[in-house]
């Protein structure tokens, strides 16, 4: 309204109170509505506003006197970066967002300049660049560079990976045993320091027999580590006005739990992704209630994982919404949190796998991934056609695995159907007719799902 009335002289606020009134019948009278719109005005800033309209001989000043004077663009482009201070451990790594990063040896207990941008990270020591890596994004890792590293691996002059398993020796054999495991289990003894030093810590603060117990049922369990889900614990336990009435044997026994299952967990979800399960589905959530012809008994038991261990396999059968799909993905969840390699594939995503993979020179590598995994689920089973050289891969595949790894084959088909169907899609029964179709059904077990 108020643009309106600037622009337009024969506008008045009468012939803008009609169109008001007309799009709102019961809106303001019309003294109300003026006296609004001053209590508006009077609010406005005051400021200059003047209308400018580009001229000729402006465009020719630019192009007379500005441009000449322009300078070219940077040849890379501008990359957002912040700096932050770092000071250099005794393993000559600095930390930064998690990751560990090197420096020379030399820099070792001296504080550093970083320069932290999206795609490097570089150090710096007194005005010079002294390290420069790519960032690395996984927390806890290492980028290390071996010219940063001293001869014969050495920190510094004083302290050596020998010399930290002497000192832990002096505490008990298996505080010894956990140091020479940290040091041995990093890509560099050097970078196990950090961990060996946490390891003083603790045997400054608690008898030598205690120490020794705690790094007997740590070496039992495999954590070796001094961060992860033990430190997270601990600081949890430090929080907690009650802890120091519970035994030091019983805060043990609840932070190697938890490393435990932190473990576990980390386990089950690398595993779980490399399979490409999809469908979320696990053997608690089976409904043996409903009349399915599921056997308890007998999910219960390849629930157990034995049967991949044995090289058997699971035929699961049924029609089209019956479940047989979800209890084939139960299974393989079952076997992920087993800590059992997986892998799931549609038969048509295969044979697509296994023909790119021959196009590009990785069959080979591709199929010796398979023989590795130890269970494969192979869902849509014998609704594929097979050209002859799709028949050929999948029968290598399935041979591969014949009696050495677990796998689930999913199938609309009925049991006493898969000889003959097998036997005529693999175009397998002159040769291997007699024991290798009946060896999938004899060698394994079947369950349906109506």
């Amino acid at each position: 309204m108020h643009r309106e009335l600037a622009r337009h002289k024969g506008v008045t606020l009468q012939l803008l109170w009609f169109e008001y009134r007309e799009a709102h019948p019961d809106g303001y009278q019309y003294s109300r509505f003026c006296d609004r719109y001053r209590e508006w005005r009077g609010r406005l800033d005051v400021v200059l506003r003047q209308a400018y309209r580009a001229r000729r001989r402006s465009w020719t000043l630019i192009e007379d006197l500005d441009r000449p004077a322009l300078k070219p663009l940077p040849a890379d482009r501008y990359e957002y970066a912040e700096w932050r201070k770092a000071r250099v451990n005794i393993d000559y790594h600095i930390q930064v967002d998690g990751h560990f990063y090197s420096v020379p040896h030399a820099l070792a207990r001296r504080e550093v300049e970083v320069r932290l941008g999206t795609t490097t990270v570089e150090i710096f020591h007194g005005h010079r660049r002294v390290a420069a890596h790519i960032r690395g994004r996984r927390k806890g890792g290492y980028t290390t560079d071996p010219g940063h590293m001293p001869a014969a691996h050495r920190a510094h002059l004083e302290w050596t990976p020998s010399r930290l398993v002497r000192w832990a020796r002096k505490t008990g054999p298996r505080t010894a045993d956990f140091a020479r495991t940290l040091l041995e289990t990093r890509p560099h003894p050097e970078q196990g320091y950090r961990s060996c030093l946490g390891l003083m810590r603790l045997a400054r603060a608690y008898p030598a027999e205690r120490m020794e117990a705690a790094c007997r049922r740590a070496l039992d369990i495999g954590a070796h580590s001094y961060n992860s889900g033990m430190a997270q614990a601990f600081e949890e336990q430090l929080a907690m006005p009650d802890i120091g009435e519970l035994a030091f044997d019983d805060r043990l026994s609840l932070l190697l739990e938890r490393e435990k299952t932190e473990r576990e967990q980390r386990r089950y979800l690398r595993l779980k992704g490399l399979a490409k399960l999809h469908l979320d589905a696990t053997i608690e959530d089976l409904n043996f209630k409903a009349n399915r012809g599921l056997d308890r008994s007998l999910i219960l038991r390849l629930a157990s994982g034995q049967w991949i261990k044995d090289g058997q396999t699971v035929l699961v059968t049924g029609a089209t919404g019956s479940g047989k799909s979800y209890l084939a993905f139960a299974l393989g969840h079952q076997a992920c949190r087993n800590g059992i390699s997986t892998r799931y594939f549609r038969v048509s995503r295969l044979l697509d796998a296994l023909a790119l993979a021959r196009a590009d020179g990785s069959y080979p590598k591709f199929v010796q991934r398979l023989a590795k995994t130890w269970l494969l689920v192979l869902d849509d089973w014998g609704l594929a056609s097979l050209s002859g050289q799709g028949r050929h891969d999948l029968l290598e595949v399935l041979d591969d695995r014949y009696a050495r790894r677990g796998t689930i084959l999913a199938s609309q088909l009925p049991v006493e159907d898969h000889r003959s169907t097998r036997t005529t899609s693999l175009g397998i029964g002159g040769r291997l007719g007699p024991e290798q179709p009946d060896g999938f059904t004899r060698n394994g077990w079947t369950t349906s799902s109506e």
